[in-house]
């Protein structure tokens, strides 16, 4: 069974004590997101908590969108972040680059990026919003969906989610899209 769980009760400094490395998986360029201020405190952050930048990846969670460009990825995350930090993208298409967690109870298959899926500390960015699909974005979506593999991305935006009556704009209960 698959569950995703979350700590609230500690700060970024006593989560990432003891970690090695650290992949922060933020939106591509057609998410709105002030990811040049978030991740430069959580950068900040993790190097007060002991990681250093050789440790850290800028992971950007395309999906199956195309890849991102150097310019989007210096008005993303600025110039400093982009020269101090590993900065690459997800990919959905290379399996070699992914880690399969098998196949969830309804059927999907459960594929993430290696860098995301095997980092000792897994932080996501983005805004969360009502999506039309996932009934917000943001958090998880961002890694469960941007850096998942082709396999699960297609799974579901398959027919069989996308016409499914809980799958809808804001719609958290039930929904097997979230699920």
């Amino acid at each position: 069974s698959f569950k995703i769980e979350a700590q609230f009760d500690a700060s970024l400094e006593t989560l990432a004590r003891g970690a090695r490395t650290a992949t922060i998986v933020i939106t591509d360029s057609t998410r709105p997101c002030p990811d040049h201020l978030l991740v430069e405190a959580i950068v900040g952050r993790l190097n007060n908590a002991g990681i250093p930048d050789d440790r850290i990846t800028l992971l950007i969670a395309i999906g199956m969108h195309r890849g991102s460009t150097d310019a989007e990825r210096l008005e993303k995350l600025g110039p400093e972040l982009v020269r101090r930090c590993r900065v690459e993208d997800s990919a959905a298409t290379d399996e070699t680059l992914q880690v399969d967690f098998g196949v969830t109870p309804a059927g999907v298959p459960a594929r993430v990026d290696r860098r995301a899926a095997e980092a000792d500390l897994l932080i996501s960015t983005g805004i969360v919003e009502p999506h039309q699909y996932a009934g917000f974005s943001g958090g998880w979506k961002t890694v469960g969906i941007g850096s998942a593999g082709s396999a699960t991305i297609s799974v579901l935006h398959g027919m069989a989610y996308l016409e499914h009556p809980r799958v809808r704009l804001a719609q958290t209960e039930e929904n097997p899209f979230l699920e």
